[in-house]
């Protein structure tokens, strides 16, 4: 499926995961927790069980990589879609 709908070959689909599992990590409760309330406040209205990841993105200073609609609708970490992502991988980034 990640074939087909990111129009990648299975190299270079394989080199992409590569890349990014390498740069995947976990968080700790401490890392998100002085930022949950922030994130809560942010996501109340929108979709509370989102926080975390508001929460997550807030301590690292990082966007979130999503295409839940409510990550897009809050202001607290940039949110980015998997049509932002391809074009930043393939070097054509117009943001």
């Amino acid at each position: 499926m990640l074939e087909e709908r990111s129009g990648f070959s299975k190299a270079e689909l394989n080199t992409l995961l590569e890349r990014l599992f390498r740069r995947v990590g976990f968080l700790s409760t401490e890392r998100t927790i002085r930022h949950q309330g922030a994130a809560e406040r942010e996501m109340e209205a929108i979709d509370p069980d989102d926080a975390l990841y508001v929460a997550a993105a807030l301590e690292l200073d990082a966007a979130v990589w999503s295409m839940d609609e409510g990550l897009g609708e809050q202001t607290a970490v940039p949110h980015l879609t998997n049509s932002v992502m391809v074009a930043r991988v393939r070097g054509s980034d117009t943001q």
